[in-house]
């Protein structure tokens, strides 16, 4: 889809599935762009001098959060799927990253140290309600939520430092279960709608990533769904 010769990354489909945005540093610093799935119609979202990057499109597709330290420290941003409109959305200490939408839209999920520790926060997609979901001692980080906007499933270490395991938890942070129990990392999760199983858990565990596979149905399974 992309073939520059700089780092090309983190990219997410757009929810009506002919486009994506991705970061790069084809510029000379990490910016956000978006382009159709047959490699055509590159465009460029951000034009900061700083890191943009992280991109999430909102449910409806007319919006995209991102991670931008263009006011210091990294915070969470919104502007419209063609880079016009942009607004800060979280403000404060430390450093606000990986946003994810909830799918009605109306609250972003993001993990943040501004607390002193990386933890899961969640706040209104306008910038309202800010609020800590998660207090464990140990790290906790990429959020994603279920399909019908009342859970989530993280990455974290408390199951010991250094070895993360995906674990679930309602919208107010209580954990519903831990997910995968091996040493490793088991990171970056996305619950996932899939028609005929129900849901999948899709993340990359041990080094493989999974989608679709018997290990997502398993976790799946565990999620109780």
């Amino acid at each position: 889809m992309t073939f520059s010769p700089a780092y090309d990354g983190d990219a997410t489909w757009a929810p009506y599935g002919t486009r994506v945005a991705f970061e790069s540093e084809r510029d000379g610093q990490t910016e956000i762009y978006s382009i159709d799935v047959d490699g055509s119609n590159e465009t460029r979202l951000t034009q900061d001098a700083g890191f943009d990057g992280d991109p999430a499109w909102s449910p409806d597709g007319s919006k995209v959060a991102f991670t931008t330290d263009r006011s210091g420290s990294r915070q969470i941003w919104v502007m419209s799927s063609d880079g016009s409109g942009v607004t800060r959305i979280t403000r404060g200490g430390g450093n606000d990253e990986n946003p994810a939408w909830s799918p009605d839209g109306r609250r972003i999920a993001f993990d943040s140290d501004r607390s002193g520790n990386l933890d899961i926060w969640i706040v209104g997609s306008d910038g309202s309600g800010l609020r800590r979901v998660t207090r464990s001692v140990a790290l906790d980080a990429l959020p994603g939520w279920a399909p019908d906007g009342t859970e989530l499933v993280f990455e974290s270490e408390r199951g010991g430092k250094g070895n993360r395991d995906l674990y679930r938890m309602t919208d107010n942070g209580v954990i519903l279960g831990r997910l995968t129990s091996r040493r490793g990392w088991d990171v970056a999760p996305d619950w996932q709608s899939v028609t005929s199983k129900g849901c999948a858990i899709v993340g990359t565990v041990r080094g493989e990533t999974l989608v679709g596979t018997e290990r997502s149905d398993l976790i799946c399974s565990l999620a109780g769904k």
